[in-house]
């Protein structure tokens, strides 16, 4: 009676163990096809985050180029009049010009265009940016006080 008790318990012992095997095989299986599928949607992800990245590099240069271009064309500008510029090369000033000394991106005092508008001609102005906060249009300057502003 023991020794057939024993030989039921090894059958349903025999029986766990292949259920267990089966039970791990769809498991392996199971997580294969998880892996695999997570391993292609990272490779897309990588893919198109790897095309932004280039994209986003591509936009940085070409707005990098496009403020040296700005900054070479304002300072080719504060040298000269801008009138034949407007004539002749038919150039669109507003793309070069500042809305004032205040929006005017850069931190060094010196000669700008400044365009108010779009309805104002451009005109050559000094651009105060180290003083009082920066971003003065200066129209006159005393350099010795020699001169006295308060006249009649």
């Amino acid at each position: 009676m023991i020794t057939a008790k024993l030989d039921h318990i090894q059958c349903k012992l025999t029986a766990i163990e292949l259920a267990m095997n089966e039970d791990r095989k769809r498991f392996d299986q199971k997580l294969s096809t998880a892996v695999s599928q997570l391993s292609e949607t990272i490779g897309r992800n990588l893919t198109a985050l790897s095309t932004q990245t280039n994209k986003m590099l591509t936009e940085e240069t070409a707005n990098a180029n496009h403020e040296r271009m700005r900054d070479e064309i304002q300072m080719l500008l504060s040298k000269q009049d801008p009138a034949p510029f407007m004539v002749t090369s038919g150039l669109n000033l507003h793309s070069v010009s500042f809305q004032s000394c205040k929006t005017n991106p850069s931190k060094r005092s010196g000669k700008y265009l400044i365009q108010p508008s779009e309805n104002h001609e451009p005109f050559l102005g000094y651009c105060e940016q180290s003083s009082f906060g920066g971003g003065w249009l200066v129209f006159q300057y005393r350099f010795n006080g020699s001169v006295d502003f308060d006249r009649n």
